[in-house]
């Protein structure tokens, strides 16, 4: 036993034997969820799952908000019987080892989870059996609500990728396209490595588990078929070292986006989001910017970033293109992304309370960040670097865009007419 488990972790991190020794958590032990408010159960969020499907995930309404979702599951009988593995013990398990293992600063990889649920028959919808499992958790929605923000990052080695990007350098694309394919690419390793640095397998690696519903991403979805470092290798005649595991799951990654650059897919879905033919968006892509007047940019965001730098091109589009004044302006801004610099400030919704966090890269914050993460949105300003900037003048705009006094987009004479 102890030459296949030395086998196994051949050449991780010893922080991933530190895992692999943690106390494996039963469901009584796992987060449950709380509520002050009255809650049911609403409609499936998909249609096409048949009615006897062993998981089901449904609306969850809280105080007639539907902010949540509840993901049920048949009871663990039905996968004995199956001879299948427990979705839910798998997923909940992942869920309560991310929560204790996870730093704060790459929660927001994940949908946020707000503990499991016994359900009874009078509490689940007539037309369904009974799933009496539920985990809790945020409902991924496909618009910037539900959308993540990630910072750059110094740069790390992943499996393959030096292979991806001479694969997508290529393809018949503008550099742009090359651009935001390989942005899209490390944002989802990051995602991924930090499921690897807790010692997660995700084991179910595929395109829609990134973006759920959505063209964009917003988190890494769906453990139910995960495997977790402080359990047994649940599959002996299919037994390979973790680090190889680690490396089919990002190959797995890599593949799915090298497949959709093949297609031109972001192409494809710029010129039907703004109903031109391809030719038209590729000429956006590639049109000489010269004599652009660059504009302050300020956008919200619900969810903490994983670092306070400057936003990754693949995280940052779709933000720029929820508030495009012109057809192409969020693809010209995006290709002068590097124009920038960027300022983060915490804001709460209630009060339009506004407190710097960092300002080119470098924090300001002096309070404890993750004390008071859950009552606090962020806003993050991306100002040309031409500008003569001052903190104080920024801390004032970003006051202004908070109380919804200006709007997310500010020109160089409105931003000079600030006063200390």
């Amino acid at each position: 036993m102890d030459s296949v488990r030395s086998q196994f972790f051949k050449n991780c991190e010893p922080h991933i034997l530190d895992l692999s020794e943690q106390h494996v958590r039963n469901p009584e032990d796992f987060k449950q969820f709380g509520c002050n408010y009255p809650w049911r159960l609403g409609r499936p969020m998909r249609d096409d799952r048949p009615a006897l499907h062993s998981i089901i995930v449904l609306r969850l309404q809280v105080n007639r908000s539907a902010n949540l979702v509840a993901k049920t599951f048949f009871d663990k009988e039905y996968f004995e019987s199956k001879r299948e593995l427990d979705p839910f013990l798998n997923e909940s398990r992942a869920y309560e080892h991310i929560l204790y293992n996870c730093p704060p600063s790459k929660l927001s990889y994940f949908p946020t989870y707000s503990g499991v649920l016994n359900l009874t028959r009078e509490q689940y919808p007539r037309n369904y059996a009974l799933r009496p499992r539920a985990i809790v958790l945020e409902r991924i929605k496909p618009n910037p609500s539900s959308r993540r923000i990630l910072g750059v990052s110094p740069g790390r080695k992943f499996h393959l990728f030096d292979s991806f990007v001479a694969e997508i350098t290529e393809l018949s694309l503008s550099c742009f396209e090359k651009k935001w394919f390989t942005s899209l690419a490390i944002d989802r390793l990051r995602r991924l490595t930090a499921l690897h640095e807790i010692g997660i397998l995700h084991r179910d690696i595929c395109d829609e588990h990134f973006r759920l519903h959505d063209y964009y991403d917003s988190v890494l979805y769906d453990f139910s078929h995960s495997y977790i470092v402080n359990s047994p290798w649940p599959f002996p005649k299919r037994f390979k070292p973790l680090m190889e595991l680690i490396h089919i799951e990002q190959t797995e990654v890599l593949g799915d986006i090298l497949n959709r650059a093949k297609k031109s897919d972001f192409r494809a879905h710029i010129a039907a989001t703004l109903n031109l033919n391809q030719e038209t968006v590729v000429e956006f892509c590639t049109r000489k910017l010269e004599g652009i007047e660059l504009e302050l940019i300020c956008l919200k965001t619900r969810h903490r970033p994983d670092t306070w730098t400057h936003p990754s091109l693949a995280s940052i589009f779709p933000f720029l293109e929820a508030i495009r004044p012109t057809p192409a302006w969020h693809i010209t801004m995006s290709r002068l992304l590097q124009e920038f610099q960027s300022a983060w400030f915490s804001y709460t919704p209630k009060t339009k309370h506004v407190d710097p966090i960092a300002f080119c890269g470098v924090e300001c914050f002096e309070q404890n960040l993750n004390e008071i993460i859950m009552e606090q949105n962020f806003l993050l300003i991306l100002f040309p670097g031409s500008w003569e900037i001052d903190e104080q003048r920024l801390l004032i705009c970003a006051r202004l865009v908070a109380n919804e006094e200006w709007g997310p987009i500010i020109t160089k004479k409105e931003f000079d007419g600030i006063k200390n």
